[in-house]
């Protein structure tokens, strides 16, 4: 049982690097994308708002999969060839990218309408508002969701083996098909995952709980 783990282990852990790093550098994007598009969807005029609540709408409704499947193998099709490797971040970045925006957009939402008011009252300008009265209570309400969905991004980087990226799942899988010890060997993986999420998912939780308790 240990001489299995030990020849499987150094497998899945090279796997589970290129997870880490597609987590992380999806989760980055995904924020750069969904952070401005969150604001913008609050505070812009109908046409910005409706192209970006649409974007919203369908990535979020659409399967992550099917989102790789279209940079990967319908982008070529017009003449993009897109690495699988860039194509499993863009993905992931998008499809995180949605969520992001939406919980921005729902953590701006919630600040009290009459506080707007009385900063503009008071004369404030409208970005001056945002940045120093808006956004510092808008990013109590944003994290821990925030927060959960990137451990979410990290459970979804497991679909990218279907374009034939080396993470961690792809890895077990060629485990298996060399060793044929699928108990140990998805068993393993799954420990790795868990390990990778469940400390993003507690934290999560735990702001949330602290911040309904709070109010």
């Amino acid at each position: 049982m240990i001489d299995a783990v030990l020849q499987t282990g150094p497998f899945l852990l090279k796997g589970a690097a290129t997870t880490l790093w597609l987590s992380v550098s999806s989760i980055f994007l995904a924020t750069v994308i969904g952070v401005p598009f969150g604001v913008l969807a609050s505070v812009s005029k109908w046409p910005v708002r409706y192209l970006i609540m649409s974007y919203v709408f369908v990535i979020r409704g659409v399967p992550a999969l099917i989102t790789i499947f279209f940079i990967y193998y319908a982008l070529p099709a017009w003449g993009f060839d897109v690495p699988n490797i860039v194509a499993g971040i863009v993905a992931l970045s998008v499809y995180g990218g949605a969520f992001f925006a939406e919980i921005v957009r729902g953590g701006i939402a919630s600040i009290p309408r009459g506080q707007s008011d009385a900063g503009l009252a008071l004369g404030m300008m409208k970005f001056n508002l945002l940045r120093h009265v808006i956004l510092p209570q808008a990013v109590r309400y944003a994290v821990p969701p925030y927060i959960l969905m990137a451990a979410r991004i990290v459970r979804t980087t497991s679909i990218v083996y279907i374009v034939g990226i080396f993470e961690l799942t792809f890895m077990a899988r060629e485990v298996i098909a060399r060793d044929n010890t699928p108990l140990l060997t998805l068993g393993l993986a799954m420990l790795i995952y868990f390990s990778m999420s469940y400390p993003l998912s507690v934290l999560g939780s735990r702001l949330e709980t602290q911040h309904s308790y709070v109010h």
